[in-house]
């Protein structure tokens, strides 16, 4: 058996699109609990790699929570 995907993270989802006939994945980290860290996974033919990464917000500026959530686009490692 090979492995594919070597990564932590507190959750993940296999995406219903695909990439080298295999399924996209994308992965949450919690940083607190209003922050976290995506990544958007594809595979190259032989392993998975982070194709885009960003950091969701749920608290404005001032701490308060807001219902839509503020992300921004980061490079990924």
């Amino acid at each position: 058996m090979q492995t594919l995907f070597e990564g932590s993270a507190q959750s993940y989802v296999l995406l219903p699109s695909t990439t080298s006939g295999h399924f996209d994945l994308v992965t949450a980290t919690h940083v607190s609990m209003t922050e976290s860290t995506r990544a958007l996974y594809a595979f190259d033919g032989t392993r998975y790699r982070s194709a885009q990464c960003a950091d969701v917000s749920l608290a404005n500026a001032f701490g308060n929570v807001q219902m839509k959530p503020s992300i921004t686009m980061q490079k990924c490692p």
